[in-house]
């Protein structure tokens, strides 16, 4: 990442990497081999108190990668907006995937194992958020108290898998027949199940 350009494709081979990651640079794609191979681990990295990947760069994608390992803070930070999260094992953090900014796409992930699997901040709006499952996180999405961004959480057909979701599938189409809100601002209307 540090020689990339804007624009750039960065693909990562499988491996275990112990660090930080810091993309700062705009318009970079970031992509891993697998997201059960291509892991970026933070456990080596003992008292620091930044994210696993802190994202500060515009229109980044990231894709195909475990982002694992820190307890303490954070496994991806946003910072800025129209970033892309997509088909990604983010786990055992404290918070899995933070947003700080507007307009980014969080699409098939697998959250889980962190004490809150999405954190959003106040007021963080026109986010895309679904196909994802979010389980056996101590909550499965914590918005700050008194926001009022209002984000989507499904396509109009599927939403995401809620381990905390108690509803059924009468017709067995795969979609809970109650929608799951996550507050006053933000329903998935086609809950998976």
């Amino acid at each position: 990442i540090l020689e990339a350009a804007p624009g750039d494709v960065v693909q990562v081979a499988s491996g275990t990497y112990y660090e930080h990651i810091n993309v700062d640079k705009d318009d970079l794609k970031i992509i891993g081999e697998s997201r059960s191979t291509t892991i970026i681990d933070a456990r080596m990295e003992n008292g620091s108190n930044s994210a696993v990947i802190c994202i500060t760069g515009k229109k980044v994608f990231l894709s195909g990668f475990t982002v694992r390992s820190c307890p303490d803070t954070n496994g991806i930070a946003i910072y800025s907006g129209d970033t892309t999260i997509i088909e990604s094992n983010v786990m055992d953090n404290g918070v899995g995937i933070l947003l700080f900014a507007n307009n980014s796409q969080i699409m098939k992930n697998n959250i889980y194992n962190n004490v809150q699997g999405l954190g959003i901040q106040r007021d963080v709006q026109n986010c895309t958020i679904y196909y994802n499952s979010f389980f056996n996180n101590t909550h499965n999405v914590y918005r700050q108290q008194f926001s009022n961004g209002v984000n989507v959480w499904d396509n109009g057909y599927a939403g995401n898998f809620w381990s905390n979701y108690t509803s059924i599938d009468m017709d067995g189409d795969g979609i809970g027949d109650i929608p799951h809100v996550i507050d006053s601002n933000n329903i998935d209307n086609h809950p998976l199940m």
